[in-house]
């Protein structure tokens, strides 16, 4: 499992017209959504999560970007069109990060802002709500975040999306231990928490438990130098 982040703001400056070649590397598909974001930001971010998932693919799988083909389940999950490598991707503020394994894999990544308790009321189980309430005030925005993550990486591993009810299962954190209950069974996941900085909480699921021991950050323009070279 390898599980790499990129910063944008390294990148944000550069015009529109920097990406046009990396461009040239995803369906078009992918270049009509990518055309669609009004904010620059959005699209930096979007670009630079597939430009890495596809670096890390090439390199892994020994493959010509051409062959690096994506579908999605009927639920919006993608995968890799022909090889069993499982990926997800997630993208907050500043940061794109992207986990690869060879078994099924989530990660989400949040940027920590104004909390509304009312969000939890309304999604999370009745448990984790109560949890929430019992931290003392302060700490409560970074909990809430923490829940947030682990349980978007949860319902992204299944790749059942939304279309999981998010108070259908409750996580409890003790330290380094993370259990989930789902009131489905299911096979068994792992998670962990990773550190990015203070303003962010991220978290991976794993379909078995090994966790690399952090992130790997990679320099946007490292990621951006490696795409062009896939280009024929």
């Amino acid at each position: 499992m390898d599980i790499f982040a990129v910063n944008i703001m390294d990148m944000i400056s550069e015009p529109l017209s920097y990406w046009d070649k990396t461009m040239k590397l995803v369906s078009a598909q992918k270049a009509e959504k990518l055309s669609r974001y009004r904010l620059k930001e959005d699209f930096v971010r979007s670009l630079l999560g597939e430009l890495l998932l596809r670096v890390q693919l090439a390199r892994l799988l020994q493959l010509p970007n051409h062959e690096i083909v994506f579908d999605a389940n009927l639920y919006g999950k993608p995968y890799l069109i022909g090889h069993p490598l499982e990926f997800n991707i997630s993208h907050a503020g500043n940061w794109v990060v992207c986990a690869l394994s060879h078994t099924v894999v989530g990660i989400d990544i949040e940027e920590i802002k104004a909390m509304d308790i009312g969000i939890a009321e309304r999604f999370y189980a009745k448990k984790e709500y109560a949890d929430l309430l019992a931290k003392a005030a302060e700490e409560r925005q970074t909990y809430f975040y923490e829940l947030w993550t682990l349980k978007e990486s949860y319902i992204k591993a299944i790749g059942l999306g939304l279309s999981l009810p998010l108070d259908t299962f409750s996580f409890q954190i003790t330290g380094n231990d993370i259990v989930v209950e789902d009131s489905q069974p299911r096979a068994k996941f792992f998670f962990r928490q990773y550190p990015v900085n203070s303003k962010y909480k991220l978290a991976v699921c794993h379909g078995i438990n090994y966790f690399p021991a952090a992130l790997t950050i990679l320099p946007a323009q490292q990621v951006c130098r490696e795409a062009i070279q896939l280009l024929p």
